[in-house]
C-alpha cells in the first residue's frame, strides 16, 4: 500500500515504518514544496461540480 487517508491529520512514525509514501490529511488548501508527504492537504469539489468548478477549484481563484 502506498497511500493514506486519515480524516484529522495526525502521524507519526508508525506510518513512516509501515512504508506509506504519502497520506491525506483533514486539513483543506494546497500543498506546498515544504508539506510532508505524509500530511497532504485536500481541496473539496462537490460530487456535482461540473468541469469549471473543478477547474477554478484546483487553480486556487
Amino acid at each position: 500500500m502506498h497511500a493514506l487517508g486519515y480524516p484529522n491529520g495526525d502521524f507519526s512514525e508508525r506510518e513512516l515504518r509501515l512504508g506509506y509514501s504519502c497520506a491525506l490529511s483533514g486539513d483543506r488548501g494546497f500543498n506546498t514544496k515544504k508539506d510532508t508527504a505524509l500530511q497532504l492537504r485536500r481541496i473539496y469539489v462537490p460530487d456535482d461540480a461540473d468541469r469549471h468548478e473543478l477547474l477554478v477549484k484546483t487553480s486556487g481563484l
